[in-house]
């Protein structure tokens, strides 16, 4: 078949759209289809995909409509090229037109849901944490980009979305009478592996310096624990963000600078060789329709524990592979911590535990996919 993706996420433009976009085409390609990747990014390891580079104004949230309008131009002019269309939301959308036009040219639309607005707007909303310009954005324009959530579920021939519990919540916010799929996020296991034992525990945490990662609830965490003399630990953090530098202005004047260690920009084998180093991944998130990178902590053996939000239930099993944490609390955090790091054969167990099912493994997302394409 011959495939274009719209993403304007991946690599070196790092999100879980932008490494859920770059595994599934990888996937695409060994199976010997065409595909083609309409990107922001500047993509130089191209591995025989096609890279096809759109500048667009940028602003939050409402950069996927200006990138949707580059693209379909794009489209316009190409459309002859393809057979599917496959648009990543919310990063991309398109007016109603415009897919009417796609449509004449007997064009399969994709769409996949990685999460809805609605729900990032009512995350935002309920718990009181840092906003990040973007947390702004999401709660100025969040209206508009619903009614182009509704427009590609109306106008979509096919639908998709990463978790149960997304598309419960589709079902509750939008009107949508078609058919959705659910195909999760997902990772190659390890064939081989070995955890890296250390004397101070790590705790892991990968993601977005944004409002709603809830990150500033983790310095707290760091002050419960270190009231407690038997465990020595630290925080090592992965990711970047507008609210990077708050952060660290905010750890700096609680005092505990000590606890925490932040990198950036890191590669795939780097931030591979943390996870496998990692005691725990503590995630505190007030929303995520389902993150990849709860599936790396369990690639790599490391429980997890995390807000009981979104589709983190369907990864995380309370006491099995991590703990859920229903209210999002400091304390609640740090009491769950600092018990399961003093319980070796609970931890033992949890870590066992960990292993990736098949439906997390993009061998068989992929698979699901094109047979979705075909159907």
């Amino acid at each position: 078949m011959k495939i274009l993706i719209l993403s304007p996420e991946y690599p070196p433009i790092y999100g879980g759209i932008g490494n859920h976009v770059q595994n599934l085409c990888k996937k695409y390609v060994e199976n010997g289809h065409e595909v083609t990747i309409l990107t922001r990014a500047e993509v130089k390891n191209k591995k025989k995909i096609k890279f096809i580079r759109l500048k667009h104004f940028r602003l939050p949230l409402m950069s996927s409509r200006f990138f949707g309008i580059k693209a379909f131009k794009y489209l316009r002019n190409n459309f002859q090229k393809f057979e599917i269309v496959h648009l990543m939301h919310p990063m991309v959308f398109f007016s109603k037109q415009q897919y009417e036009f796609l449509k004449e040219k007997n064009l399969q639309i994709v769409s996949t849901f990685h999460g809805t607005v609605k729900s990032e707007m009512n995350a935002i909303k309920k718990y009181n944490s840092y906003k990040s310009l973007i947390d702004y954005g999401i709660l100025i324009f969040g209206k508009i980009v619903m009614r182009y959530e509704q427009i590609a579920l109306d106008y979509s021939n096919k639908l998709i979305t990463v978790s149960k519990h997304n598309k419960i919540d589709i079902l509750k916010n939008y009107k949508c009478k078609r058919e959705i799929k659910i195909i999760y996020n997902g990772i190659d296991p390890y064939k081989t592996f070995k955890k890296v034992k250390n004397d101070n525990h790590i705790l892991l945490f990968v993601g977005r310096f944004v409002g709603r990662k809830n990150i500033f609830l983790l310095p707290h965490i760091a002050k419960y624990l270190s009231k407690d003399k038997l465990i020595k630990f630290e925080f090592v953090l992965v990711g970047k963000g507008p609210l990077m530098k708050t952060f660290i202005k905010y750890i700096n004047d609680m005092g505990i600078q000590k606890y925490f260690r932040i990198f950036s920009n890191l590669s795939d084998i780097q931030l591979e060789k943390i996870f496998l180093k990692a005691k725990l991944f503590v995630f505190p998130t007030n929303y995520e329709a389902q993150g990849i990178v709860l599936l790396e902590a369990i690639r790599s053996r490391t429980p997890c524990i995390v807000s009981k939000v979104g589709g983190i239930p369907e990864m995380i099993k309370h006491k099995k592979n991590g703990l859920l944490i229903n209210k999002i609390t400091a304390k609640n955090f740090a009491i769950e911590i600092s018990k399961l790091l003093k319980d070796k054969k609970k931890y033992s167990l949890m870590s066992k535990n960990c292993r990736v099912e098949k439906k997390f493994q993009w061998d068989f997302i992929a698979k699901e996919t094109l047979m979705y394409y075909q159907k």
